[in-house]
């Protein structure tokens, strides 16, 4: 099989970010309280990633969960700084919530198993994501 051409791989991610973002069903959004700054802050020092939490725009998502294709998330990060959180646990999980800031620092779904990621956003005490049925 063979490799990609840089280009092509440069079209697919630009086009990728080109996707609009539209928050799940049932999803509003919020202003965020200030332990998510202070979050925000301790991930980038952690990192050693620079962001910008004044772009985050935070939803949220009534229930337990929301639905993205055919999976099921607690809290789930967009292109475009959009982080959407599960009001029944996504909100108060700070680990969930780390996780999803490092998206938004750069790290991709490849990261999930990144060391520097799991020492930054601690143990994860929720299922994540499971695919819906």
């Amino acid at each position: 099989m063979d490799t990609p051409k840089p280009w092509i791989v440069t079209l697919v991610v630009a086009l990728a970010a080109c996707v609009p973002f539209y928050p799940p069903a049932g999803a509003i959004r919020i202003d965020p309280p200030p332990r998510f700054e202070r979050l925000y802050t301790d991930m980038e020092r952690c990192l050693g990633k620079d962001g910008d939490f004044a772009k985050v725009k935070w939803w949220m998502v009534p229930g337990y969960a929301l639905r993205r294709d055919a999976w099921i998330y607690e809290a789930l990060w967009s292109p475009g700084h959009n982080i959407t959180l599960s009001a029944w646990n996504g909100f108060e999980n700070d680990a969930l919530i780390r996780h999803e800031i490092a998206h938004d620092l750069g790290f991709d779904a490849g990261s999930h198993a990144d060391s520097l990621v799991l020492r930054c956003t601690g143990p994860l005490q929720s299922s994540l994501i499971t695919q819906a049925r």
